[in-house]
């Protein structure tokens, strides 16, 4: 795949279609607060064509609604400022409140000053937008950069932007404070964006297990486990249990495992009146879901006895109060009995999988999420193909 910094160069942009390009703006402006968006002229690519749209302007107690007039222009050469003031020209009949060019050359900062000392009428202000402002715009909008440019996205966009989809991210702002935890989400994305199209209790535990010093590879190392070992076999479980997917067409997914886990965590952080989710929390919230299959291979490979879970065990006695364990107890039912004795059965009956919820044999039924703009672009791309 392309890097990031290639969109810094003409190439990337040279092989989008006019109607692609005008796609592309059009759902960016669209995230960005633009509404009222419709296009009028032939057709992309030519002169006359512009958007027509409107956006929000807050000004101190003073709210305004100003319209906008967008064009999209694609330069086989780097435009000149002649070249660019006849293109802003020949829309400025509408009189917007702004006039916009939008091109994927290279426009100097002189050419963008001079253009916005322009006046094609009292009221009207024009702005420039070349490469770099689409670069700097499509760090916001990764999914788009993927589909169009196949430019892989950050783990930290995807943790970004599956907290603004999912309802139980409600409290994330509040409670991942963390750098730590944040850095865990993030390796989760990560091999999830390397490895699948879906995230699970897997990518997560495997990012505790090489990043969490203080917890989690304490335990693994007391159970004389080896933590660069125990994350590699975990990666190739999950590995084995999934199907890889087009990321571009199907965007990222979560597992309903990895859903609860989420809330599982929040729980128990607002069990203990903590401001911020820790690590010691989501460590336990990942083990207490016995059900899933990394859980459970590590389980396997440091049980005595069938059905014993050490690491939850050892985790409980070592890090929790027996305080802490009541209202653990407290809080998460009968289910929870033997939390912080030698053995943990049936932990949250709720969320143990069956086989009507799996598709697979291995993990539970997933819960995904397409994202409406790329499957949009995918069908532009059949209409003008076709």
């Amino acid at each position: 795949m392309p890097s990031k910094k290639a969109l810094n160069t003409p190439a990337p942009w040279a092989k989008l279609s006019p109607e692609n390009f005008e796609l592309l703006i059009t759902w960016m402006l669209h995230r960005e607060g633009f509404f009222n968006m419709s296009w009028r002229g032939d057709s992309a690519g030519t002169g006359n064509r512009v958007m027509i749209c409107q956006r929000t302007h807050f000004s101190g107690a003073t709210l305004e609604v100003l319209s906008y007039v967008v064009q999209c222009r694609q330069h086989d050469k780097k435009p000149t400022k002649a070249q660019l003031e006849e293109e802003l020209l020949e829309n400025s009949g509408y009189q917007p409140n702004r006039l916009v060019l939008v091109t994927p050359s290279v426009v100097s900062a002189a050419q963008k000053q001079s253009m916005a000392e322009m006046k094609p009428s009292e009221d009207t202000e024009v702005i420039v937008w070349d490469r770099s402002d689409l670069v700097n715009l499509l760090e916001n909008h990764q999914d788009l950069r993927l589909r169009l440019f196949e430019v892989p996205p950050s783990p930290y966009f995807f943790v970004r932007h599956l907290t603004d989809r999912e309802r139980q991210f409600v409290d994330f702002n509040r409670l991942f404070k963390r750098d730590t935890i944040n850095e865990f989400f993030e390796e989760a994305c990560r091999i999830a964006i390397n490895k699948s199209t879906r995230v699970t209790i897997a990518h997560l535990l495997v990012a505790l297990i090489r990043l969490d010093k203080e917890f989690t590879q304490t335990l693994l190392k007391s159970q004389d486990l080896d933590p660069t070992e125990i994350a590699g076999y975990l990666e190739t479980l999950v590995a084995r249990g999934q199907n890889r997917i087009d990321l571009k067409l199907t965007g990222l997914s979560l597992s309903s495992s990895f859903r609860s886990v989420l809330d599982t965590a929040i729980i128990i952080t607002q069990l203990f009146d903590n401001q911020i989710l820790t690590e010691r929390s989501l460590l336990l919230a990942i083990l207490m879901h016995p059900t899933s299959v990394s859980v459970n291979a590590l389980n396997q490979l440091c049980a005595r006895e069938e059905g014993e879970q050490v690491i939850l065990n050892t985790l409980l006695e070592t890090y929790y109060s027996s305080q802490e364990r009541e209202m653990l107890l407290g809080a998460f039912g009968e289910g929870l009995e033997a939390l912080g004795t030698e053995q943990v059965e049936a932990l949250w009956d709720k969320f143990e999988a069956s086989e009507d919820n799996s598709k697979d044999g291995l993990f539970e039924e997933t819960a995904s999420f397409t994202l409406p703009d790329v499957a949009m672009l995918k069908s532009s791309e059949k209409q003008t193909s076709s």
